[in-house]
């Protein structure tokens, strides 16, 4: 009975826990959402190409959009693109205190903004409603003794708010930006040169996994879109795995481009392979489609084989080797073994007569000899005869 009561009160609870669950996902279901505000900004267009020669200008223009639902303050400025050794894109702000600044392609940027644009420090920015696009004209000037070829600038649209938390002081607060790429031509002598050094494939491969590394070099002036493809080939050349790790990468003019991954063939290997690096990209004025494309290729040497296939090779080599020294040291104990015995038989072995008294004349201590008349032999004394008896 009193079991009975138990279960009757277990079931109860759980009926209440049920029931106060579903009311709590019914009043947030039916609940209204609040609102949020969104900031959010566009611009008409994100890419702007220019081509001048040494000392000459051109000009363009973006629209900058407010995409959200309140009022945005928009900051205006420019940066150079630089990138590391490692292809690591970063883009810098030219500083007024920098002597190479002058030289920087950001410095060659000329902004015409709004007249009700306004001014934090020396950075322009704008104040938007919500919808409202503002229109903002730009221009760049090559300086005369520029280098031809490729130089990129971005054009940012930095959403920030302005706050002043002291009389008299101000500080900004960066909420998110939005650039826009402006690739910059310089005419004169264009130079269009890609290698790859160096290209690394694991000469030895255990398992699914090929490893590889390869560094795309442009060694030209300008910027080149390439296509990358690794292919596996066995001894008879055919093709056992082909994958495009690259497609229309760009690799920007006098910069180096790494990239890592790893190949996984689907089917068994064991054996040498050839892994082939092909890079593709069109000369300056080229057609795609037309006319062939360069083509650079790095062969390299791998060989590989699955798993099991290097463990049970271990296992037998490691067998064999234990067997090996198992063999040398029952070998050694026998040899040992041999000798001992040898030694003790020779030490019971009982020693012939004719040993023993030569041993014996040989070991024994020389002793003085009595002086002899003559080592001659004696010679017999004849026999006398007998006397005759005298007659009377």
């Amino acid at each position: 009975m009193t079991e009975a009561r138990c279960a009757s009160g277990v079931f109860a609870r759980v009926r209440v826990l049920f029931a106060l669950t579903v009311c709590a996902v019914a009043a947030s279901l039916l609940t209204p959402a609040s609102a949020f505000a969104v900031r959010k900004i566009g611009l008409s267009s994100g890419s702007f190409q220019f081509n001048v020669a040494p000392g000459q200008s051109s000009e363009n223009s973006v629209y900058v959009i407010n995409d959200g639902d309140e009022d945005l303050t928009v900051l205006v400025y420019a940066a150079d693109q630089v990138v590391d050794k490692d292809g690591k894109v970063t883009y810098q702000v030219p500083s007024r205190n920098d002597p190479t600044a002058i030289t920087s392609p950001a410095s060659w940027l000329r902004l015409s903004m709004p007249d009700n644009a306004k001014a934090y420090g020396n950075t322009p920015y704008i104040e938007m409603k919500p919808g409202q696009r503002i229109k903002v004209e730009f221009g760049v000037e090559a300086p005369v003794n520029v280098a031809p070829g490729d130089h990129q600038v971005i054009l940012f649209f930095e959403m920030f708010d302005l706050s002043s938390p002291k009389q008299g002081t101000a500080t900004a607060k960066i909420a998110g930006r939005l650039g826009a790429r402006l690739r910059v031509r310089v005419q004169g002598d264009l130079v269009d040169r890609l290698s790859v050094e160096p290209f690394v494939l694991r000469q030895l491969v255990v398992g699914e996994s090929m490893p590889y590394t390869f560094r795309i070099k442009n060694e030209g002036n300008i910027d080149k879109r390439v296509t990358v493809k690794l292919t596996l080939l066995d001894s008879s050349k055919r093709e056992v795995l082909s994958s495009t790790v690259l497609t229309e990468g760009v690799v920007y003019a006098g910069t180096e481009s790494e990239h890592t991954g790893d190949l996984r063939p689907s089917e068994f290997l064991l054996g040498p392979y050839t892994g082939r690096l092909t890079m593709e990209y069109y000369k300056e004025g080229a057609t795609p489609g037309q006319e062939l494309p360069e083509r650079v290729e790095e062969d390299r040497t791998v060989w590989a084989m699955p798993l099991w296939f290097a463990i049970a090779v271990i296992s037998v080599i490691g067998v064999t080797l234990v067997w090996l020294s198992w063999r040398q040291a029952v070998k050694s104990a026998a040899k040992k073994a041999a000798k001992q015995t040898a030694a003790e038989t020779d030490v019971v072995k009982p020693v012939a007569p004719q040993a023993a008294s030569a041993m014996a004349e040989t070991t024994a201590p020389a002793q003085p000899t009595a002086r002899t008349e003559s080592a001659a032999p004696k010679e017999a004394l004849p026999q006398s005869e007998e006397p005759q008896e005298d007659s009377p």
